[in-house]
């Protein structure tokens, strides 16, 4: 799981076993377990099951993942979380808080007489990490909720918090002023001095010159942002290939354009789509800019719940890391001044990758090579 040639992350624990867990966390994993027989995915029989459960011992909700044709998922993450919502409702809160999250994992098969190779534990995907924070006003603990995460009597440990480190504007504008530390492997840095934050590994890609023209482009497109839900954010995006840090005429930017019709889905996804960026040499990605514009921390406002890098888009970033085995370091600017530079290994902790799936692996070469051969794309 995550990228093989990084270190694993420092604040999540691993290799942990049913005696390391603490009461609630046993309790929900116990709910969570129950509910892997009933979940539904005929495409690989790999079952999650999930439950909630809050400082008083009560299970809030349970749920099984659900896969239908054509990639359509409901996970086990999300129907949790709505029967929480739920029994919250009927109970009359308006709030609870959370002592544990479990996310069980277990894949099936149809002949007993073989034996199924044992499945990792799994993290939240991308798409529930988003669902989740989203629920902040429900659960008023969120950010210090313990996700346990097992398969079999193994198990992984760790905050919500760590599994998605600076999820919002407001989250972006408090690690910027110091009032939240930046995540454990990030870095709070000024323009000039981006290319270098994150070490050597990354000074030898990325010409500090070219950096500054693909931030001054990516600020200037801030002025075509439009976001409904929050009309004085700005948000735009860049990024550095070797085709454009050798011809900076020719770098990409985009703004973050959302209505009602589309939420979130005029930004990033631009900037990554297709398979050129893990199959062409020239067009992998060296770094992702993201810069975000805003009133101040104290008026934010509705902005502040805004999370500016969702989880689908985090997935992506982290897919092409994977398959190009390549750390894509991340730069978030807040109000042109300040910026947070991390690799992209740090913001998405835990991700699946397609090269640690059985089902994917075989077909990966199709996506990582051109002409047959392999590419690979290091730093050096």
């Amino acid at each position: 799981m995550g990228l093989k040639t990084l270190e694993q992350p420092r604040r999540i624990e691993f290799d942990l076993r049913m005696p390391d867990l603490n009461e609630f966390q046993k309790l929900a994993v116990g709910r969570a377990a129950n509910e892997l027989p009933e979940a539904f995915n005929p495409t690989s029989l790999n079952h999650r099951g999930s439950a909630l459960v809050d400082v008083n011992g009560s299970v809030l909700g349970t749920g099984g993942n659900t896969r239908t044709p054509h990639g359509g998922k409901h996970c086990a993450e999300q129907e949790a979380i709505n029967r929480a919502k739920i029994s919250l409702a009927r109970k009359q809160c308006r709030e609870s808080q959370l002592a544990a999250l479990a996310v069980m994992s277990k894949r099936y098969s149809l002949d007993s007489s073989t034996r199924p190779q044992p499945e990792a534990p799994a993290a939240p995907c991308g798409e529930c990490l988003s669902i989740i924070q989203r629920q902040a006003p429900f659960f008023g603990n969120l950010a210090e909720l313990s996700v346990v995460m097992g398969a079999s009597n193994k198990f992984l440990r760790a905050s919500f918090g760590d599994l998605f480190p600076v999820p919002t504007v407001a989250a972006l504008s408090a690690t910027i002023n110091r009032s939240l530390p930046p995540p454990e492997g990030s870095t709070i840095t000024t323009r000039d001095s981006c290319c270098s934050a994150l070490g050597d590994r990354y000074t030898s890609v990325l010409p500090q010159a070219v950096f500054n023209q693909l931030f001054m482009k990516v600020h200037d497109e801030l002025k075509y942002s439009q976001i409904d839900q929050a009309p004085a954010l700005k948000i735009a995006y860049g990024t550095l290939t070797k085709r454009t840090i050798e011809s900076p005429d020719n770098i990409e930017t985009v703004p973050l354009i959302t209505d009602s019709c589309s939420p979130g889905t005029e930004g990033i996804r631009h900037l990554v789509a297709s398979s050129k960026p893990s199959r062409c040499a020239e067009d992998q990605i060296k770094c992702l800019l993201i810069a975000v514009n805003g009133p101040p921390h104290f008026q934010l406002g509705s902005a502040g719940d805004f999370q500016f890098f969702a989880g689908e888009e985090r997935q992506r970033i982290f897919d092409l890391a994977d398959m190009t085995q390549y750390d894509i370091p991340v730069f978030i600017s807040w109000r042109a001044q300040y910026v947070i530079a991390a690799p992209i290994s740090v913001l998405a902790p835990l991700y699946e990758a397609h090269s640690d799936s059985r089902s994917a692996q075989s077909k990966l070469a199709f996506y990582t090579t051109r002409l047959g051969s392999p590419v690979r794309n290091s730093p050096q």
